[in-house]
């Protein structure tokens, strides 16, 4: 392993480790059976501390920053968080996404509504469509067009559960 992760936003800790060029996160609330075994392991070459190592941590400490979860992937996201309740809505989502502004590289902006557009990258993609969805109609996936159509999908899921007729539930 690289290092233990403390995700202080929800509660998780990760173990986070590289192998063959990519970052891999599983949770250890998750972990089940571990075992120690001494079988031959991929040989890793030491570096010294330079500008490749330093660049490597910066992509890493930013995809930490970036994750939701370790489901679902990583993908480029914009949203809009409409400007409902006298801008509460705005208010609670910019004191959730604040350490992805800090440390992330999240931008926020408004718009000429006053609405609150949010372009980022998401890794734990499944996660992050669970946090969408707990704001109903208030924040809409503007891209990528999969997750919006992911997330419009499980609403009307959603609604045909709870009986709504066919002919009620709006259309993609």
């Amino acid at each position: 392993p690289i290092m233990l992760y403390e995700d202080a936003n929800f509660g998780y800790t990760y173990v986070i480790y590289q192998r063959k060029g990519k970052y891999h996160f599983y949770r250890v609330d998750r972990m089940l059976d571990i075992t120690t075994v001494n079988n031959k392991q991929e040989k890793q070459t030491k570096q010294t501390m330079g500008d490749t190592a330093q660049e490597q941590y910066n992509d890493l400490n930013r995809r930490i920053n970036s994750c939701w979860g370790t489901s679902g992937g990583e993908k480029k996201v914009k949203f809009k968080v409409y400007n409902d309740n006298g801008g509460a809505v705005i208010r609670k989502v910019m004191r959730d996404l604040q350490p992805y502004i800090d440390h992330a590289g999240y931008q926020a902006q408004t718009d000429e509504e006053g609405n609150l557009i949010v372009t980022g990258t998401v890794i734990g993609t499944s996660d992050f469509e669970r946090y969408v969805r707990s704001y109903g109609a208030s924040i809409v996936v503007i891209s990528p067009e999969s997750m919006r159509k992911s997330i419009c999908q499980s609403a009307q899921d959603r609604l045909r559960d709870l009986g709504v007729a066919e002919e009620d539930i709006p259309k993609l």
